[in-house]
């Protein structure tokens, strides 16, 4: 019988292998064969006799101990087993062997169809057969066939080719039991996105039903079995289908085997692929996903990928569906296996593994996600296009609903933080919010690896790889109204990349952002009046916007258009904010697309001063203490303004001054706003209108201010209707208020004074040298110094307010005597005061700078300029000089000197703001063409005072010297002090040593005397003549001396005879009207005299002789 047997089976192997040749001497087996031969037990190789097929096939299916045969050869010997098992000689050989015992027990009869599954059917149940030639026989071919061919059958066949292929066929049994297929199957499955359509098919067919039981995972179970017993041990036997879940959660614990981890891995891979692999998670939502229709679009025979369930399902609680608790926890567990070992996502796995050996070979598979990401962030790095489109899916995939647990490395990297400033045990969306405002509040609990890895999710945050459902959960109406976007536009499952531009959109509308080309604006400008977003989404963009604003690398559009510059010019700026500055100081020379990005950005940061961490970090303290309304309100605005404010009113450095943290804030967000027309939001608002139409060409703040200012000037000057409107009035004046505190907020000044500032003025700072420039000589600066010098002065002399020096000098004084002068009137009400007793020192040093700078420029006097601008015209159109440059004061000695001839040749108006020239001219320091003219008789009076009285001023010395003949300058000298003198003479409160000495006097003798004209002066002089009455010794002794200069004076610089007044008036424009009007009053005169006769009383001729 065992011969008879041996002879079958050896037949039966010879139709494939006929000869020993055939195996232990062919090429795929003869090296394993010999290394094993002296090895192989008696029972395989029988001693003393010749080496048949069946022994060589015995021992190489066999080997001894830990030996492993080569793949090649276990392939082969596989495709041997399994053609030998697939052939009708079997079947008959095996019925007639076992024929009593498949009658008796009816054993496998309906298996009889398949050879193979009948003998496999056969091996299974031989513990059941009496016949000792049937047990002999199916002991002795159980080594031959696969014992669960029935179950693969259709496996084999359909992946025939593909084992064959990737010589994946394996003939090794398992924990000593029959051999199955499960080793070919696992290595296939190591292969199956390689595999052809309909052996992927079986795979997934086979391990869908492997995850009903364990044990038909053969591999898997053989290798685990400590670990079952281990970590699953607490399972039911009938829960054996959990028993994987178990394995899984626990593939990353302490005392897991690497070859059972190994297994582990590739169940999930398969999971990946094919979600109904978890048979528990099909079960727990398979009601869900009917209902959600999550398999709709996908035809019978197709599986169902992991990530594809989950992303359906998110969509559907991002949109308010209940799904089911078990299925919920299912889908958690199953993310969080995920973003634990990166291997086994198949994509990344199948594009990514380059940049993985790369970059991130020293990591473990729980954060080599995180590696990938960071490479993405490194400007130096770059990921391939493939794996960057891998990874920003699986991102988008798994980190849908940012659970911090879910995320080893974000676990890992921020537990610390999580339990120091945020409660774990809050929801985990509350959670995830806590760490990113720690973030960009650059919160001293944030640790560097969570700052790192809270980065990187950000980053992709920014990019819409990471939806933030919050953002567009509140702002879904209004994305649809303003942007166009489509329903479910945030959907991850049907994500495009137009969804990028949502965002942009409604940062767009919300901040009324403006872009670089005009029609854009007024678009803009069209959308901004039709729909206002919702505060909801509001609140939720100021919150995205304000988590961004710590890094370029969160402002996609800005870091793709800034990336090269970024590269080349900022490289060293690393710390949090940095590179943005790097872009904002250099933003005149960005190239084009990186600066219109870095102009949107600034126009948003400086339109919500909240977005900015370091701006609140640096001026909280000035916020609670000036503009706490506003910051409790959190009224964006309306504290930066405060915080401009309270800069002016106390700067750093003084009594209550603002910190150097703050002040450098507020300058670095003012420098800003100097650089682009666009950046002043409440200028823009305001002025928008007037920039179009008078400025149109001027694109930097600085321009826009100088052009409407000079427009306003304009008006004022030539006594036209304003054409800039009120509101835009209003807010030029607190541009030219911070623009005027600060120097640095004056680059056009900055830079054409950058030599007077360096050598003249050095050492000086901030608007102490602008104080310096202002009382250089103007023969000593440059002409573009002066220029811009002179247009600085013009801005505040239209407005005093603009002048920060004196308003901060003069606070007090001006609260206590001009609170209620006009801005223009300012100093003119300050110099009715200058001469009380407690006028302040500081400030009238001030006044007496200001007086002395205005009087070198009609223009400065914005009120003389206008009043005599007929007058100037018609006098003193010789001595104007280019409008540019300063005159030197040669225009308001012109005036003064048509006025000091004939009173009545000014208009009234110039007359009357002449004389209030003429007085505050007492408080300047020196008239302008004295110090031009008569620099000896100047230089000697100086000396003469610094050595002799110092109670003397200047001025009467040098009237001293005029009355005495002393003028070494020469006539000129001689003519301007005639005419200096004269004009005080028409009002005696400019005369200030006359003045002072003669206070009681006027008022005891000259009261009721009108003001102006000399009158009050001629009253004192008549009072001098009267014998009645005696002046104060120093006041008649000063009118003796007043006297006779005026009578020099008058020799010198003579009043107009009859002559020259007729001279003036045929000269005239309005000679005409003049002489109408004369010959209109003779006329009535005549007519009268003819119609009334004699107007005295008519007397008798002898009276009249008599």
């Amino acid at each position: 019988m065992k011969g008879f047997i041996t002879i079958v089976t050896f037949s039966l192997l010879t139709k494939y292998v006929t000869t020993m040749e055939s195996l232990g001497e062919s090429g795929a087996c003869r090296q394993d064969y010999l290394t094993i031969r002296d090895t192989c037990t008696v029972s395989q190789m029988q001693r003393g006799k010749p080496e048949d097929f069946w022994s060589v096939l015995a021992c190489l299916q066999n080997p001894p101990g830990d030996t492993q045969l080569s793949k090649e050869c276990d392939s082969l010997l596989w495709e041997v087993k399994l053609n030998m098992t697939s052939q009708e000689g079997f079947l008959m050989k095996a019925s007639k062997m076992c024929t009593d015992e498949i009658n008796e027990l009816r054993m496998c009869e309906t298996d009889r169809i398949s050879p193979a599954h009948f003998v496999s059917c056969l091996v299974q149940n031989k513990h059941a057969t009496r016949n000792p030639g049937c047990r002999l026989f199916l002991d002795r071919i159980e080594s031959l066939i696969f014992s669960d061919f029935r179950l693969v059958g259709n496996f084999t066949h359909a992946c025939k080719e593909d084992v064959k292929k990737f010589q994946c066929g394996r003939t090794g049994s398992l924990q000593n039991q029959p051999h199955s297929q499960g080793l070919t199957m696992a290595c296939l499955e190591e292969r199956v996105e390689e595999l052809e359509t309909s052996c992927k098919n079986e795979i997934f067919q086979l391990a869908e039903l492997q995850g009903e039981r364990i044990d038909y995972d053969v591999p898997l179970f053989d290798s685990c079995q400590e670990e079952i017993n281990k970590f699953c041990s607490g399972l039911a036997p009938n829960q054996q289908g959990l028993v994987y879940d178990c394995l899984m959660n626990n593939k990353l614990s302490p005392g897991m085997s690497e070859k059972c981890s190994k297994h582990i891995t590739r169940r999930q891979r398969l999971t990946s692929l094919d979600y109904k692999v978890s048979v528990s998670l099909a079960a727990k939502c398979d009601a869900d996903i009917k209902k959600h229709k999550c398999s709709e679009s996908k035809s019978a025979d197709d599986v169902l990928q992991l990530s594809h369930i989950i992303v359906c399902l998110e969509d559907a609680i991002f949109n308010g569906a209940q799904i089911a608790g078990e299925c919920m926890a299912s889908l958690d567990e199953h993310k969080h296996q995920l973003l634990q070992d990166l291997s086994i996502s198949p994509e990344i796995i199948k594009y990514c593994q380059t940049d993985l050996n790369t970059h991130c070979q020293q990591q473990d598979n729980a954060h080599k996600l995180h590696c990938l990401m960071n490479v993405t962030l490194n400007h130096d790095l770059k990921l391939e296009e493939n794996c960057q489109k891998a990874l920003e899916d699986f991102i988008r995939e798994t980190e849908d609903d940012l659970d911090w647990r879910a995320d080893p490395a974000l676990e890992d990297a921020c537990a610390e933080v999580v339990f120091s400033v945020c409660d774990p045990k809050n929801h985990k969306d509350r959670v995830m919010d806590c760490l990113m405002e720690n973030l960009s509040s650059e919160s001293e609990a944030m640790t560097g690896e969570c700052r790192q890895v809270l980065m990187q999710i950000h980053y992709f945050m920014a990019r819409e790889v990471i939806v933030d459902k919050k953002l567009y959960h509140e702002c879904a109406k209004d994305a649809s109204q303003l942007c166009g976007a489509g329903k479910n536009w945030h959907k991850t499952s049907t994500f495009q990349p137009e969804a990028r531009l949502v965002f942009p959109c409604l940062v767009r509308n919300m901040y009324h952002i403006e872009d670089d080309k005009e029609d854009k604006e007024d678009e803009n400008d069209d959308e901004d009046g039709d729909y206002v977003l919702s505060k909801d989404c509001e609140h939720q963009v100021e919150r995205v916007l304000r988590q961004r604003a710590r890094s370029v690398l969160l402002k996609p559009e800005l870091e793709r258009a800034c990336r090269d510059f970024l590269h080349m010019h900022c490289a060293s700026h690393i710390r949090p904010g940095e590179e943005m500055k790097c872009l904002q100081d250099n933003y005149d020379v960005l190239p084009g697309e990186c600066k219109s990005q870095v102009s949107k950005d600034i126009q948003v940061q400086i339109n919500s001063y909240y977005l900015h961490p370091n701006w609140i970090k640096g001026c909280e303290a000035e916020l609670n203490t000036h503009c706490a309304g506003f910051h409790d309100r959190k009224d964006a605005r309306g504290a930066l303004g405060c915080l401009f404010k309270a800069a002016m009113d106390y700067p750093f450095g003084s009594v209550n001054g603002i910190n150097k943290k703050c002040a450098a804030v507020l300058e670095g967000i003012q420098v800003l706003e100097m650089k682009d027309f666009k950046f002043s939001h409440d200028l823009r608002k305001a002025c928008k209108p007037s920039v179009k139409k008078f400025c149109v060409n001027e694109k930097t703040t600085y321009g826009v201010v100088s052009c409407l200012v000079h427009t306003i000037i304009d008006d004022i000057v030539n006594d036209k209707d304003a054409k800039i409107a009120k509101e835009c009035i209003t807010q030029l004046d607190l541009e030219l208020q911070m623009k005027h505190s600060n120097l640095k907020l004056d680059p056009v000044l900055t830079d054409a004074c950058k030599d007077e500032l360096t050598i003249t003025c050095a050492g000086q700072q901030g608007l102490d040298a602008v104080e310096c420039l202002k009382k250089i000589k103007h023969a000593d600066l440059s002409e573009k110094c002066a220029k811009v010098l002179l247009q600085e002065e013009e801005e505040e002399a239209i407005n005093n307010q603009v002048d920060i020096v004196l308003m901060r000098n003069c606070k007090k004084e001006i609260q206590q005597h001009c609170s209620h002068s006009n801005n223009s009137q300012i100093i003119t009400c300050l110099a009715e005061f200058a001469n009380e007793i407690d006028f302040d020192q500081k400030c009238m040093k001030t006044l007496k700078n200001r007086i002395t700078q205005h009087s070198f420029d009609f223009r400065l006097n914005t009120n003389l300029a206008r009043a005599c601008r007929m007058d100037v015209k018609k006098y003193c159109s010789k001595v104007i000089q280019d409008e540019n440059g300063f005159n030197e004061g040669k225009i308001i000695y012109c005036l003064k000197e048509i006025y000091t001839q004939n009173v009545n040749l000014l208009t009234k108006g110039c007359s009357r703001e002449l004389m209030t020239e003429v007085k505050q001219e007492s408080l300047a320091q020196v008239d302008p063409r004295l110090e031009s003219l008569c620099p000896k008789m100047i230089g000697k009076c100086k000396r003469i005072l610094s050595n002799g009285d110092r109670k003397q001023s200047l001025e009467a010395c040098l009237y001293h010297h005029l009355e005495q003949g002393d003028v070494p300058d020469g006539q000129e000298c001689s003519m301007v002090l005639a005419v200096h003198a004269e004009s005080q003479n028409r009002d005696i409160a400019s005369d200030v040593d006359l003045y002072n000495a003669c206070s009681l006097d006027l008022a005891k003798f000259c009261r009721d005397v009108v003001h102006g004209d000399g009158k009050k002066f001629a009253c004192l002089v008549a009072v001098t003549k009267e014998k009645n009455f005696a002046l104060e010794p120093n006041c008649e002794k000063i009118i003796e001396d007043r006297v006779e200069m005026y009578k020099v004076a008058l020799k010198i610089h003579p009043v107009q005879e009859p002559w020259e007044v007729y001279k003036s008036i045929m000269e005239s424009e309005d000679r005409n009207s003049i002489l109408s009007v004369a010959f209109f009053i003779l006329a009535i005169i005549f007519i009268f005299g003819l119609c009334f006769g004699r107007v005295t009383k008519r007397v008798n001729r002898d009276v009249k002789n008599k």
